[in-house]
């Protein structure tokens, strides 16, 4: 899904909302690879491994597990809380930053500084963050909790 601004995030939270598991990608997107081979690159973009942006980087990881994951297979037992860790590369010009889940319901919200942001969630059936300011945004693809 081509995100051109942060404006085009409510219409990817609406599909997202539909079960499809759309790669987020902008005018520029970091994809999380080991190498820098072009097959590597490739497989990040069709399994969710990324994050549009017009430059900022987001490192979000729910229990561990990245954007483009599936947790809900690793799971065993009832419903559970999960430890949500997001770190920012570039942040020096944003003002605003959101985890957000179905139905674009921000489940934290801060002001990007320094530290990692941590926070601890119940079942949700996706999480992705985002982060914006006058001129700068970046959108997390995003990591699935539940199963459809």
């Amino acid at each position: 899904f081509m995100l051109r601004s942060i404006d085009d995030l409510d219409p990817y939270i609406e599909i997202l909302d539909q079960w499809v598991p759309l790669s987020a990608t902008g005018p520029l997107t970091w994809a999380e690879v080991s190498t820098l081979n072009r097959t590597d690159m490739i497989r990040a973009l069709i399994r969710g491994k990324t994050t549009a942006t017009t430059g900022p980087r987001i490192l979000l990881t729910v229990d561990g597990h990245g954007p483009g994951s599936n947790i809900s297979s690793l799971q065993t037992g009832p419903a559970r809380h999960h430890e949500v860790v997001i770190t920012m590369q570039g942040q020096e010009a944003l003002s605003q930053a959101a985890l957000i889940g179905p139905g674009g319901h921000i489940l934290s919200s801060w002001t990007p500084k320094g530290d990692p942001h941590v926070v601890s969630i119940a079942d949700q059936a996706w999480v992705l963050a985002a982060v914006w300011s006058d001129t700068d945004w970046a959108v997390t693809s995003p990591v699935w909790l539940l199963r459809p």
